[in-house]
């Protein structure tokens, strides 16, 4: 009896085994659909499902980066997911270090503001010294040449002419002597012939007559060698004199104007070296109130605060920025997204990506709502060949409308996507 039952429940066993085998073979995989694999087995020529499962991400979004030039902490950050109207703080950078900097800056600034005011008065006073030169130089000049010029014209013709005049008065006066003393001679002889009466006044007359012959003479000669020393030696002399210094009145001009270009030069060097310094530290102290201007960071548009791109679903990237936390140079610290409309890119075999259409429906589920289901559509479908870095993988990119911003960038979603009977 008992052996009996053992057989019957063994039997009922093996037909339970067999029908639940053959149920299982009738079912398809998980949810009818095999992760990246189209459904099976199906009758021929009929559309099959596949299945893939992407990140939700925004189809437009901009990322927020730190501008300041250099790491800074955060001390202030918008949360994910907060809505913001353009203008609206999203994140505060320290900027103590900053304003430090700053600091020291103006002073810089300053101070080649004061070289470069100190530079420009600098060349106006030797601008005004080499000028000052080249007047006098100018004015030494233009009296050398006035004084040949009265020279040649008046000074050495009236010289020539009263030293003419000389020798002729000097010439008269001794003739006039000659005429008295003769006249007094033959007197004399007179007086020695019995014609007079006092002979010895009369020696004495002629005595003095001889004598004013004499200086006649000498005054003549004395003359005759004035006038022979300028018509000779005088006037070369002093031309060669006067045209010496007029050349070196011209050489102390042509010297001052190159003193004065010199200083011109060296004025222009110094104000152009200290106007570079004066604008390179001005730019330098204005690119650093641009920098610590983003230390604050404000949304450029309305949007939703989402994270960067690769960190909501856990890979590598810049997730988790909180007040606190240095980022540096160029680092995103979050994103402002639209997130009204969602896109997801999914990896697809070489065969469906020839399947699958552009503008085609498709579904999309995510675990937050595990009992919807969300409409999509394919935006665009790359053939492996144009997959960079893939050679047997297309990739299909599907958009979804999300009105009610119920969807979230960095959410996991399945697509499935209906494959045509095209090959």
């Amino acid at each position: 009896m008992n052996s009996s039952k053992h057989i019957r429940g063994l039997l009922v066993v093996a037909l339970l085994g067999m029908g639940i085998s053959q149920f299982i073979g009738r079912v398809p995989s998980v949810c009818g659909l095999a992760l990246g694999q189209p459904q099976g087995p199906v009758a021929a020529g009929a559309n099959r499902t596949y299945l893939e499962v992407g990140v939700l991400e925004p189809v437009d979004g901009v990322d927020l980066r730190n501008e300041a030039g250099q790491p800074l902490p955060v001390l202030v950050i918008a949360s994910p997911g907060q809505t913001v109207k353009k203008g609206d703080l999203l994140a505060e950078l320290e900027t103590s270090a900053l304003v430090e900097k700053r600091m020291q800056r103006v002073a810089r600034k300053q101070k080649a503001e004061a070289e470069l005011v100190i530079a420009r008065a600098s060349t106006q006073r030797e601008e005004r010294a080499a000028n000052g030169q080249i007047e006098i130089a100018e004015k030494a000049l233009r009296l050398t040449q006035k004084q040949l010029k009265a020279f040649v014209e008046a000074e050495y013709p009236n010289q020539l002419t009263a030293a003419q005049s000389e020798v002729n008065l000097a010439s008269e006066r001794l003739a006039m002597m000659e005429r008295n003393m003769a006249w007094l001679e033959a007197s004399m002889k007179k007086s020695q012939n019995g014609e007079a009466t006092q002979p010895a006044s009369e020696e004495i007359h002629v005595a003095e007559a001889r004598a004013a012959v004499l200086e006649a003479k000498m005054h003549l000669q004395a003359a005759a060698n004035k006038l022979t020393f300028l018509t000779s030696f005088f006037r070369e002399q002093r031309l060669a004199e006067l045209e010496l210094a007029i050349a070196q009145r011209e050489f102390d001009l042509a010297r001052a104007r190159d003193a004065a270009s010199d200083a011109a030069d060296r004025g222009r060097a110094a104000i152009s070296i200290a106007e570079m310094n004066a604008q390179m530290a001005s730019d330098r102290l204005a690119h650093l109130e641009a920098q610590i201007v983003a230390c604050s960071v404000h949304a450029p548009r309305d949007g939703t605060v989402v994270l960067p791109k690769g960190s909501a679903h856990g890979g590598p990237g810049e997730a988790g920025i909180k007040a606190g936390d240095t980022v540096g140079n160029s680092q995103t610290i979050l994103c402002l997204a639209d997130v009204t409309r969602l896109k997801v890119d999914i990896p697809v075999s070489a065969q469906a990506a020839r399947q699958i259409l552009a503008a085609q429906p498709a579904t999309v589920r995510v675990d937050a709502f595990p009992d919807r289901t969300f409409d999509a559509r394919v935006a665009s479908v790359l053939p492996a060949s144009e997959v960079p870095g893939n050679y047997d993988r297309g990739r299909v990119t599907v958009m979804i409308d999300n009105p009610t911003n119920d969807l979230k960038p960095g959410m996991t979603a399945r697509v499935e996507l209906t494959l045509s009977r095209r090959q």
